[in-house]
């Protein structure tokens, strides 16, 4: 998950088995208009629903024309722990 411009980016690993004895690993990647309420609110629920939390935090008056990364709000969140929603996380 990531925002560029005004898109937001959701990339899903789905699947994984084998094909004619070769490995697969199926993956899903929406791409839509972070302005579009309504495909947001669709997308991002399920997997992605901690995504839309930090979406709605980020949002809020006090985060306003500041800095403030999904990584600000997962550490908030586990109290500075380690997390599985920064598994794998891309600096």
């Amino acid at each position: 998950m990531w925002n560029a411009g005004n898109k937001l980016y959701l990339f899903e690993t789905k699947n994984t088995g084998r094909y004619k004895n070769k490995k697969f690993k199926s993956c899903n990647l929406y791409v839509i208009a972070a302005d579009d309420k309504l495909l947001r609110e669709y997308f991002i629920s399920g997997g992605f629903q901690y995504y839309r939390d930090y979406l709605q935090e980020k949002g809020k008056p006090e985060h306003k024309g500041k800095k403030y990364f999904y990584r600000n709000f997962i550490d908030e969140k586990q109290n500075g722990n380690d997390s599985f929603y920064l598994k794998d996380d891309v600096k």
